[in-house]
């Protein structure tokens, strides 16, 4: 499966006879730290795409044409961004206990969210593909010159493509973790019955 270490660990207090309390409590504050930085880079994303969107929109009223463009890209992506920060703001209300199992359920739940945001984020490439191959129709068009499509559309294309790369192997890494979240599951579930 995967060598996380973080899960191993949990594992191995989990089976062991006496779970280490301090480390389960250093667990714990560890995943409270990430949740607040979570949050913190989702906040300063919408901030930095709303500013974007502001600028964009600002250059293309004022004679910039080629910024209509990235003004309807941001503007599309400003609401799939909001709407990570609105989920990533209520799977924090959920509190779990600091126990191994707990830890497990919070583990899950962090897997969970990183999921939504690789998605999230391969929606955005989709977004950024989609501007690039715009700006290449409305230069054929003969709206914009082509002179100035090429640099910024190339970048987004290869920007785009190498995002959704990543992030699909960022996917499947995820996805193994929450198989093995959902075996120590199975594991304290059975232990209970």
């Amino acid at each position: 499966m995967t060598s996380d270490e973080y899960l191993t660990s949990l594992r191995s207090d989990w089976r062991g006879s006496a779970p280490d309390s301090a480390n389960i409590m250093r667990s714990f504050r560890r995943h409270q730290w990430w949740r607040r930085r979570t949050l913190a880079i989702t906040v300063t994303g919408v901030a930095t795409i709303a500013g974007c969107l502001v600028w964009a929109t600002w250059m293309a009223l004022h004679g910039r044409e080629f910024y209509v463009i990235p003004a309807l890209a941001f503007g599309v992506g400003l609401p799939i961004v909001t709407m990570m920060l609105v989920r990533v703001r209520s799977s924090f209300a959920v509190a779990h206990q600091a126990s191994p199992y707990g830890m497990v359920l919070q583990m899950r739940e962090r897997i969970s969210l990183e999921q939504r945001h690789c998605d999230a984020a391969r929606w955005s490439a989709a977004i950024l593909l989609l501007s690039a191959i715009t700006a290449w129709v409305v230069a054929e068009f003969g709206l914009i010159g082509i002179r100035s499509v090429m640099g910024p559309s190339a970048a987004w294309s290869i920007t785009a493509l190498l995002l959704w790369i990543w992030q699909g192997r960022q996917m499947r890494r995820l996805r193994d973790r929450k198989e093995l979240c959902d075996q120590l599951i199975a594991e304290f579930d059975a232990a209970k019955s």
